[in-house]
This record gives C-alpha cells, sequence and structure tokens, in this order.
C-alpha cells in the first residue's frame, strides 16, 4: 500500500506504540508483550492465517509516514524513509512469508550532527505472523500419533549511540522485543516473550526470550486430525533527540524463523485449509541462519557517525612527505578509503592505492601510505614527469564508512613548496670613499624567503647592517676595508642556494667622487688634511693626521684599479 500521512504514532493495535508507549521505558515493552501474548491466548482461531506488518517513520517536526499489511502471506514495506530540514532522519522496512516461515525488520533513527540541527526522529517497524497447519495423511486412519518437529529461531542486533552528547536532551534508544508460541488444538505448549534495549549508556533484557539471538526445536506426537497453530511477533523501535554538533543514533534489526516437519512416514505438513502449500521446514529455523539473514544497518540514510576532525591542507618539500588526517566520531568500526583528483593529471575523484600511484596513462605520480586508513603518508614518486604547478593542484579526500553508511570529508589540498633559485645574480658595484653601495638579488621558488648577505664568505651581522637579511644589500659610509665579494644565501622552507659573488671596488683615492684619481682629488684632500675635515682621515682612525696624508698619497699614485 502507499505510504499513509500520520501525525504521531501509527495506532495499529501491533504496533510499537501497543508494545512500547512513548518509547522511553524497555520494560513497558516487556509488559505489554506479555499481556498481547494473554490477548492471543484468547484469541479466535483462524481458518488458515492471521498476519500483520506495519512501519511508521517521523522526522523532526514532518508528518509522519505509515504503512500497515493485514492478513495477506507476504508482504513487504517500501520507501518509509523521511528526512527534514534539520537531518533528522528516520527509517523502517521490513518483510515476512508464510510459505518460507520468516520475516525480517529494521529501523533507524538519527539525529543532530551538526552545529545549528536538533530534533527528534523516531522509526518503528513490527510483524505478527499467527498461521494454522494440519497433517496430511491420506493412508493413515484419524488419531494416528504423528511425530512433528516444529522449530523457531530469533535474533536481533540493537545499537544505540551518541558523540558529543551534553544537553540533557539529547537521547539516542533502540529496542527489540518479541514473543513466540506454539499451540496445538489452540492448547499452548510454548510461550516466551523478550525484549532487549540500548539507551546511550545503559542497556537492559527482559524476559525468557533472548532478542540477542535464541531459538529452539521441539519434537512433539500430535494426533493425526489436530491442528498445528505457530504465533510469532516481532517488534523494533529506535528514537533520537540530539542538539547538533552532538549527534545520536539509534537502529535495530531483527529476524525470525520458523517451520514445522513431519517425521511420520506417509506424513507432511501443509497450510490448514490449502493442502498444496507446504509448511516451511523446520531445520531452516535454526539461530545460525537467523543471523545469516539478519538485516544489515541501513545504507542510505544520515549514518551514525560524524567527521569533526576534516583533513587539513598539507606543505611539503618535493622529498619530503605530508600526512593527511581525518577523526570519525560515533559507532565504529570505521572503513577509510583516501581519493585524490587533479586537473591537469587527473581530473576525475579517484581511489588512492597503497604504494606508487599513476595518472590515466601510467606515469607516475605520487606515493601513498595508509590509503585505506585513517591517516594517510603522500610523497611525490620520483621520476614523475610533473612539476609544481601540476602538484599544488592535487586535492585528497576520505570517504569514511560504517555499517549506516559513508560520509565523505571536505577536500585538503597539497602544495609542494619549490626550493629557491637566483633569478637575478647581483652586479658589481664602484663606490668611492665615504659613499654608499647596494646590491640586489631576485630569488625564484616557493617563499617565503630569508637572506643571509656575506662579504668574503662571512656572514654580515644583521645587528650591523639590519638590510644583510633583506633581498637588497645597502652599504652606507663605505671604507676602502669594504672593497670585496658579496654574496647573498637565500633560503626557504626547502633548501638553500648561495647567489653569484659581486664585487665591491672602491678608489680610495677618488676624493670628489667622479670615477678618476686627478689633480682635483690632490687638491680637495689637501684642502681637507689643512682644515682637518672628516674627508682627510684617510685612514678611518677618527684622527687627521700625517699617516693620513702618506696613505692618501700612496692611494693616489696607484690609482684607481
Amino acid at each position: 500500500m502507499p505510504n499513509a500521512p500520520i501525525r504521531g504514532l501509527h495506532p495499529d493495535p501491533w504496533s510499537h506504540a501497543s508494545l512500547n508507549q512513548g518509547h522511553k521505558s524497555p520494560w513497558r515493552c516487556n509488559l505489554a508483550v506479555s499481556a498481547i501474548t494473554a490477548a492471543w491466548l484468547a484469541a479466535p482461531a483462524s481458518a488458515q492465517f492471521s498476519t500483520s506488518l506495519h512501519g511508521t517513520v517521523i522526522a523532526g517536526s514532518q508528518q509522519g509516514l505509515a504503512q500497515t499489511f493485514t492478513d495477506v502471506p507476504s508482504a513487504s514495506l517500501s520507501n518509509l524513509h523521511q528526512q527534514d530540514e534539520m537531518l533528522n532522519d528516520a527509517l523502517a522496512e521490513g518483510s515476512f512469508t508464510t510459505p518460507g516461515g520468516s520475516a525480517t525488520l529494521s529501523t533507524h533513527a538519527c539525529s543532530g550532527g551538526a552545529p545549528g540541527f536538533y530534533g527528534p526522529a523516531q522509526g518503528s517497524a513490527g510483524a505478527l505472523v499467527d498461521v494454522y497447519y494440519r497433517i496430511s495423511a491420506p493412508t493413515l486412519p484419524p488419531g494416528t500419533p504423528i511425530s512433528v518437529a516444529m522449530n523457531w529461531a530469533m535474533t536481533s542486533r540493537v545499537t544505540a549511540v551518541g558523540d558529543g552528547v551534553i544537553n540533557v536532551m539529547d537521547s539516542g534508544q533502540a529496542s527489540a522485543a518479541g514473543v513466540v508460541a506454539f499451540f496445538v488444538n489452540d492448547t499452548s505448549f510454548v510461550s516466551l516473550s523478550g525484549s532487549y534495549s540500548r539507551q546511550i549508556g545503559a542497556v537492559i533484557s527482559f524476559g525468557d526470550l533472548n532478542m540477542r539471538g535464541d531459538s529452539h526445536a521441539y519434537a512433539i506426537t500430535v494426533p493425526l486430525g489436530q491442528t498445528i497453530r505457530v504465533r510469532m511477533v516481532g517488534e523494533l523501535s529506535a528514537n533520537t533527540f540530539a542538539f547538533g554538533p552532538a549527534s545520536t543514533d539509534g537502529d535495530a534489526q531483527l529476524s525470525m524463523l520458523w517451520g514445522v516437519t513431519s517425521l511420520t512416514p506417509g506424513a507432511t505438513i501443509v497450510l490448514y485449509g490449502n493442502p498444496d502449500e507446504p509448511a516451511p521446514p523446520a531445520d531452516m529455523a535454526t539461530i545460525g541462519h537467523a543471523i545469516d539473514t539478519l538485516p544489515p544497518r541501513p545504507m542510505g540514510v544520515l549514518p551514525c557517525f560524524r567527521i569533526p576532525a576534516q583533513p587539513a591542507g598539507a606543505t611539503i618539500c618535493p622529498a619530503a612527505t605530508a600526512t593527511f588526517s581525518v577523526g570519525a566520531l560515533g559507532d565504529g568500526p570505521f572503513t577509510y578509503q583516501w581519493q585524490w583528483r587533479a586537473p591537469t593529471i587527473n581530473p576525475a575523484w579517484s581511489d588512492v592505492a597503497e604504494g606508487l600511484n599513476a595518472d590515466p596513462f601510467g606515469r607516475p605520480v605520487f606515493i601513498a601510505t595508509g590509503a585505506t586508513s585513517p591517516s594517510i603518508d603522500f610523497s611525490i614518486a620520483p621520476g614523475t614527469p610533473y612539476s609544481y604547478p601540476d602538484w599544488n593542484a592535487i586535492s585528497l579526500r576520505v570517504v569514511v564508512g560504517n555499517d549506516c553508511g559513508d560520509l565523505t570529508s571536505e577536500a585538503a589540498t597539497l602544495t609542494v613548496s619549490a626550493p629557491p633559485f637566483i633569478s637575478e645574480q647581483p652586479t658589481g658595484t664602484r663606490a668611492c670613499p665615504s659613499g654608499s653601495a647596494a646590491f640586489a638579488v631576485t630569488a625564484g621558488g616557493t617563499g617565503p624567503f630569508t637572506y643571509q648577505w656575506r662579504m668574503n664568505s662571512v656572514p654580515i651581522p644583521v645587528g650591523v647592517n639590519p638590510s644583510a637579511a633583506t633581498a637588497t644589500l645597502t652599504l652606507l659610509n663605505v671604507r676602502p676595508a669594504d672593497a670585496g665579494p658579496y654574496d647573498c644565501i637565500v633560503s626557504n622552507a626547502c633548501a638553500s642556494v648561495t647567489s653569484d659573488p659581486a664585487m665591491l671596488t672602491i678608489c680610495a683615492a677618488d676624493v670628489n667622487c667622479d670615477g678618476t684619481t686627478n689633480s682635483q682629488d690632490f687638491f680637495d684632500f689637501l684642502t681637507a688634511f689643512f682644515t682637518t675635515a672628516p674627508a682627510a682621515d684617510f685612514n678611518h682612525d677618527d684622527a687627521v693626521n700625517s699617516q693620513d696624508f702618506f696613505d692618501f698619497l700612496s692611494a693616489f699614485f696607484t690609482g684607481c684599479p
């Protein structure tokens, strides 16, 4: 039947609303199950079978959806999935078949998970089967004792988990409840009920039916002509509420089986009123088969975990290794698969392989370690034909999954720093005494860069000349002793490179700084000397005396280099 809009929980008497009013206390569920068992015992016999399958989902404040099937031999819930704008998510799935002797149920609820998201989610599913069988033995007289094997099995998986739960209203709960009853001529010889509930931080189990996995096989004698009746019920619920970024999840799955087989030759067990439909075989109803048919946790719905720690971008040098990591919180275990893409190399997202990864043409790009782990180590492959523009366009992300589904992280970008190189070398220059000089270097690669100028391979202290740590070295009030080779060491995070040396030439006797040594320089020096001007302190000893005169004469007659 199509989804039916509802407000609140479905009023079907076999719904989980009847088994567990309000979904708050597992004890209510158990008491209700016992009450239903009593009601069954008093219920009138059916000609063949009575069945019910229902499901209900409500996400946040949305109008809920429900489906119900009654008194049919087989049925399945479909498209009972709802998610509101606040990411509250609810799902219910289920099916049963009386000819096959099986029923499966699954329900899921999830709330919160991101800042600003909040609200409730509810999902429930239930199945009731009440089937009559009779013994068919055309060659045997009425009342012949018939040996009958009657088996049943029921198991469930119940999960409740919360992350970052700090608000008193944050809650996650899931429960499973079940009843098993076998009759001969409406006289009960098996009557079991139980429930199993998980809430964040608490587990409650009740009843003589172990909902985490229980089965039994009976061998009884039934007089030919009497009826055999099997009644089983399974009920699941999941309820969550959370204020983001906290998240809560509840989900439950259930499988129940039954079978009836004649062990007496010449006798078979068939559906009451339909001799052409045999009863499901008893040896099918085992706990192993129930576990094998237990539905997986729902896929395609809001996963019951979140990624609070997204991968962060990384910067590396060509020969170094970058590490990208992701953090997942929720109900594990988790699976991880890193993916990569680069517009000029691999435009579409592709799974990262362990070890060497190549482009679509088989050319090496990078090496990865931990492709299916929370952290991945990434390095540029030796011999790759690609260079920095291509490398710096590489993005990585990771698909994190558990039994609920998958979440894909945000993408992180790789930055590969190019080592420095000198694109413009410093050039030599000339200066006159007490004048100034400058050297400049231009670097390429990935900045930021640091600079250290040197004279005669000896670093110039930055405290003496701050420009020694910049791209341009400026020298003021130069002296003859400042003449010599100057170079610069340029560094970044990856490497260092030294520029070519550039010569500073100082013409000591060029007093007037016209680039030549002539008589005018001689007369200018004499003028400064006889007036004890600072320009006459030729040897820079802070005194003007005869030694300055003799040093000047020596430089004057030597000329400019």
